[in-house]
């Protein structure tokens, strides 16, 4: 038995994940190259991406992103499943930011560091808020920083992720 297939938090999670994210793609606008479940050429290099398998797309998803990333410790599901289904949009180290920013926005006092850290701070942070009014400002935060990014082409996409409600199965 794989180590993530113990976790039933990463299985719901990598569940989300699966159903936006397809087999092979080579667009040649989208910034991380080839893609296949996901996983692109730009971060993984090393790797023969169209021949990737989901199962060997999900092991990467757990060693790289799920453990390293601590994604498990946050506290609500809904909210956890949601910025890791964006980690693989936007990287896992830019939605803790969005995430970070996203508490800024609604402590009126206390601030997190704004570091990409998933740490004792900002889970703390997190639980002085209710898990809808983190999600709906976090999907208002992501969407302004897509945006930002000008890419028009992929914008809906990424807005209409950012948007599906999350179903807990």
């Amino acid at each position: 038995m794989k180590e993530y297939e113990k976790d039933e938090a990463f299985l719901r999670a990598i569940r989300v994940v699966l159903q936006d994210e397809g087999g092979y793609v080579n667009d040649p606008d989208d910034p991380g190259g080839e893609t296949n479940w996901g996983i692109s050429k730009r971060q993984y290099s090393y790797l023969d991406i169209a021949s990737l398998t989901q199962d060997e797309a999900v092991e990467i998803y757990y060693r790289d992103y799920w453990k390293p990333y601590n994604f498990k410790s946050i506290p609500y599901e809904k909210l956890r499943i949601k910025l890791f289904d964006i980690a693989v949009v936007a990287g896992p180290r830019s939605v803790i930011v969005l995430l970070q920013r996203t508490l800024n926005l609604l402590s009126s006092n206390t601030q997190v560091k704004v570091d990409g850290v998933l740490g004792k701070q900002t889970l703390a942070m997190i639980m002085r808020f209710p898990e809808d009014v983190i999600l709906n400002t976090f999907i208002q935060t992501a969407k302004e920083y897509f945006t930002m990014l000008n890419k028009k082409k992929f914008l809906a996409g990424w807005v209409r992720r950012l948007e599906k409600p999350i179903k807990i199965t």
